[in-house]
C-alpha cells in the first residue's frame, strides 16, 4: 500500500521517500513548509548532544510574567515559522492548580523571550501539541479534567486560539499525553487507556477536525506492567516506511527517568507491528544535571539552511520542571563542518606588517551542526581528525588608496603569531574598482582542535570595506575523510 507524500507542520511528521539512494522529502504544496534537506538520509534522528550556547533550563517559571505564582513548565512542542522558533508548553498555576498553554520565541534556538499565556480556561490543561495543517496551525491539547482531547485553531498565529472541536472523548478510555500522527490516508491517535494505565490504546480517523475516531483492534497496542502509566513523551516522526513513537519510562523508583522509543514498521486499520528501538534512549546522562536525571518529554524543530535542527525537553530541577534545549549531533546529518557568513566590516591600516593580520568577523552560520565556530574568537574549531576542504570568498569595496591586500586562511593563528598559512592569495585593488572578489580553497588534514579563521592585510596604508551582502563573504568549511 503506498504512503502519503505529506508533510504535517513544521516540526515532525515527515514524510520521506528513497530515490537514487537518497533520502529526499515529499510534500503536497508549497504550503506545507519543506524541512532542509539536512534532515534526510539516516533513520538514526535521535542522537542528541547539549547545545553549548544554550544555558538550560532556558525557559523556566521565573520566566512567566503573567501568572502570580506559576510552579513549573513542562510538555514543550517546537515549531519553526517565518524564521522563529515557537515554543508551546504547559505551564502549571499554583493558585488555580490548573495548566495553562503559554508561548516564547526564539530567534537562534538558545536564546528564548517569554511571550504569554495563549490558552487559558478554567480547567486543567497540558500536552499542547501544535501542529500546521491544510496551511492552519492547530493546538491539539489534553484538558484532563474534562476527559477529552480538545482542538484549537490559531485566529492569529501564534497568539490567539479558538476552541474549534473535540478530538475525541470516548467515555473513559482517552487519557492524557497523545501520540498524534497522519500516515496513509488516516490520522492516528495514540492515548493512554484511562480503565487500565499500563495499557497504550490506538485509534484511528479520516479527519482531523471532526471525532469518530475509531478504536484499532489490535489495541492495546502496547502493555507495560509495572510502569504504573504509560504515557506518550512527544510528537512522532513518520518516515515513509515508519514511525518511531515514544512513551515515559517511568520503572523503578523514579518517575519520568526517560524517554523509550518505539518504531511502528506496519500499520493499517486492521493490523500493526512495533518493536522497542531502545529503552531509555534519552536519560538523565544527558540533561547535564540541570534535571537531576528527571526527563519526560522531547519535540523536534527542523530549521532551515540558517537555522539549526534543535530538540527541546523537560526536566524537574531544584525549583521545579524546566525546558532545555539540545542539538543534533553532525553524526545524523553525515555532515562534518560549517558555513559562515561575514559580517560587514570596515578594515583601517596605518601600518603593514603581517602582525597586523585582521580577523574577519561572522555573523551567520549555516549547517553548524555541531555548533563549531567560536563568535568570540572568530575560528571554527576542527571537531574530528580527518582530511578537510576549506573554501573562502572575500569581498572588498570602496578603498581609499592603490595598492596590494592579502587575504589569509590561517591555521591556529594569525601570521606573525604563530599560525600557518593554508592558503594565500594576493591581489592590487585600485580606487576606481567598484569591488575586488578574492577566493581561495585548500584541502588539509586537520586534528581536533586546530582553528581554522580567514584574515585579512593590506599593503596600503588605507581604508577597506568588506562586502557581506548576497553572501558575497563567507567561510565554508566540509570534512571530507
Amino acid at each position: 500500500m503506498s504512503k502519503s507524500t505529506i508533510n504535517i507542520g513544521e516540526t515532525g511528521f515527515v514524510v520521506r521517500t528513497k530515490i537514487n539512494d537518497n533520502f529526499t522529502e515529499l510534500y503536497p504544496n508549497e504550503k506545507d513548509y519543506p524541512c532542509s534537506p539536512r534532515q534526510a538520509g539516516r533513520d538514526s534522528i535521535l542522537s542528541f548532544k547539549p547545545y553549548k550556547r544554550a544555558n538550560n533550563p532556558v525557559l523556566s517559571a521565573t520566566d512567566i510574567t503573567d501568572i502570580d505564582n506559576p510552579s513549573t513548565v513542562a510538555d514543550p512542542f517546537i515549531v519553526f515559522e517565518n524564521g522563529i522558533y515557537h515554543l508551546f508548553f504547559e505551564v502549571m498555576d499554583t493558585d488555580t492548580g490548573y495548566g495553562q498553554v503559554g508561548h516564547a520565541t526564539s530567534y537562534d534556538g538558545f536564546n528564548w523571550t517569554y511571550d504569554q499565556i495563549i490558552i487559558d480556561t478554567a480547567y486543567h490543561k497540558s500536552y499542547p501539541c501544535c501542529l500546521k495543517w491544510n496551511n492552519i496551525w492547530y493546538i491539539v491539547l489534553a484538558a484532563d479534567d474534562e476527559r477529552r482531547l480538545e482542538l484549537w485553531e490559531a485566529t492569529t498565529f501564534p497568539t490567539i486560539w479558538s476552541l474549534v472541536g473535540v478530538l475525541s472523548s470516548v467515555d473513559e478510555t482517552i487519557q492524557n499525553d497523545h501520540s498524534l500522527f497522519y500516515w496513509d490516508e488516516y490520522w492516528w491517535l495514540i492515548t493512554q487507556d484511562q480503565g487500565n494505565e499500563e495499557d497504550s490504546l490506538l485509534f484511528y480517523n479520516t479527519e482531523l477536525t471532526t471525532d469518530g475516531w475509531v478504536l484499532h483492534p489490535s489495541s492495546p497496542i502496547l502493555t507495560k506492567p509495572g510502569y504504573g502509566e504509560l504515557r506518550g513523551s512527544g510528537r512522532p516522526i513518520v518516515y515513509e516506511d515508519s514511525i518511531n513513537i515514544f512513551y515515559q519510562n517511568r520503572t523503578g523508583d523514579v518517575c519520568c527517568g526517560g524517554v523509550d522509543m518505539y518504531k511502528i514498521t506496519e500499520l493499517t486499520t486492521t493490523s500493526i507491528s512495533l518493536y522497542e528501538v531502545k529503552n531509555k534512549f534519552l536519560n538523565g546522562s544527558l540533561s547535564e544535571q540541570w534535571t537531576n536525571g528527571i526527563i519526560h518529554h522531547i519535540d523536534i524543530a527542523f530549521g532551515d539552511a540558517s537555522h539549526p535542527a534543535i530538540a527541546v525537553m523537560d526536566g524537574q530541577y531544584t525549583t521545579g520542571w524546566g525546558i532545555g534545549i539540545y542539538i543534533q549531533s553532525a553524526d545524523h546529518f553525515g555532515f562534518v563542518g560549517a558555513r559562515i557568513e561575514a559580517v560587514a566590516q570596515n578594515i583601517s591600516q596605518t601600518t603593514h606588517t603581517k602582525i597586523d593580520m585582521t580577523n574577519v568577523y561572522y555573523a551567520a552560520r549555516r549547517y553548524d551542526y555541531g555548533d563549531n565556530y567560536d563568535n568570540t574568537n572568530n575560528y571554527y574549531v576542527i571537531p574530528e581528525n580527518g582530511i578537510y576542504l576549506i573554501h573562502a570568498q572575500l569581498c572588498f569595496d570602496q578603498t581609499t588608496a592603490n595598492g596590494e591586500a592579502q587575504v589569509t586562511i590561517c591555521k591556529n593563528g594569525t601570521l606573525g603569531s604563530g599560525g600557518i598559512s593554508l592558503a594565500t592569495k594576493v591581489k592590487y585593488i585600485t580606487t576606481d574598482s567598484t569591488q575586488s572578489m578574492f577566493s581561495l580553497s585548500e584541502q588539509r588534514e586537520l586534528s581536533e582542535g586546530d582553528t581554522i579563521e580567514l584574515d585579512v592585510i593590506q599593503w596600503i596604508q588605507a581604508s577597506l570595506a568588506i562586502v557581506s551582502s548576497n553572501n558575497s563573504t563567507f567561510m565554508f568549511i566540509r570534512k571530507l575523510t
